[in-house]
């Protein structure tokens, strides 16, 4: 824990040196090609799946959703990457776009899924939410 302490603090002190100073600590500070001429670096997602997802909701508010690429991305992310037995919430879409038209809706329910499959077929990450 305190190791891990140190390591940020002198991560983001090499962070705020001149750029040039920056090429000094590159090695601790990126894991990566280092940067070419220009000093530019190349920046790669490595939260990005290394497949395509599809997310299925089963029950509740969004019952029969499927979300696929870039669309799924969010709740593969903010779900642990899909992990099993992982709960979440999620708002009806009817009540937000009520909400987005000006319409009166109240208090926003937020429907409540957990995570039951997370299987790889052909290249497709399929996780499936059941409604809790």
């Amino acid at each position: 824990m305190i190791i891990r302490f140190i390591r940020r603090l002198l991560l983001r002190i090499a962070y705020r040196l001149p750029r040039n100073l920056q090429k000094l600590f590159y090695t601790s500070l990126y894991d990566g090609e280092p940067p070419h001429e220009t000093g530019s670096i190349r920046l790669s997602n490595i939260d990005e799946p290394e497949t395509l997802v599809r997310f299925e909701f089963v029950g509740g508010s969004l019952d029969g959703k499927i979300y696929e690429g870039p669309l799924a991305n969010p709740f593969y992310w903010t779900t642990e990457h899909g992990k099993i037995g992982y709960r979440f919430k999620v708002a009806s879409e009817a009540e937000v776009d009520a909400m987005i038209a000006g319409e009166p809706t109240g208090p926003i329910l937020k429907h409540a899924y957990k995570i039951a499959e997370n299987r790889v077929e052909d290249g497709i990450r399929t996780v499936q939410a059941n409604a809790i």
